[in-house]
């Protein structure tokens, strides 16, 4: 039976117990994994990210970390959830400091990403496809301006 990438991930985080992963940390992390799954199989460090992302280990942004307590919070496979999240991103956004707002614009920027990557690899069709349409737009327009969210998505949903 294979073992998987993630059961490894996870199960060097569980022995190893980092106290936040940095460069040198995912370096060791991918070294790990890739002896145990042998030379046929590759390991991707993105990959790993996105599953460290699924854990409350804190990442380092310059490796694509975001703060723990935005991961998940917008959740691309459901954009009506994700649109709603963005409204509440917005509106944090506003009231809070810089620090802050770079980690909620990071958090925004990944969730277009991993929307990209989705949409190239398996494109939806029909009315999905529509609503994930909407969605791009929406993380789009977050990016451009996330104070006034809430405000354009109110007018975009405004019968005609």
């Amino acid at each position: 039976m294979k073992t998987s990438i993630r059961a490894l991930t996870l199960a060097y985080l569980e022995a190893e117990k980092p106290e936040r992963i940095d460069r040198p940390a995912l370096t060791a992390l991918r070294r790990a994994v890739a002896e145990q799954l042998g030379p046929e199989r590759r390991v991707s460090e993105r990959y790993l990210v996105e599953v460290l992302l699924e854990t409350n280990v804190p990442i380092d942004e310059a490796i694509g970390g975001i703060a723990v307590d935005l991961r998940g919070r917008i959740r691309t496979r459901d954009p009506e959830a994700a649109l709603v999240a963005l409204a509440e991103l917005g509106d944090e956004y506003a009231a809070s400091d810089s620090g802050r707002r770079q980690e909620l614009r990071t958090a925004v920027l990944r969730a277009k990403d991993r929307l990209q990557r989705r949409l190239s690899k398996a494109p939806p069709s029909g009315p999905q496809r529509a609503a994930f349409e909407e969605l791009r737009a929406a993380l789009l327009t977050w990016l451009e301006n996330p104070p006034v969210f809430s405000a354009w998505l109110s007018l975009r949903r405004r019968p005609r």
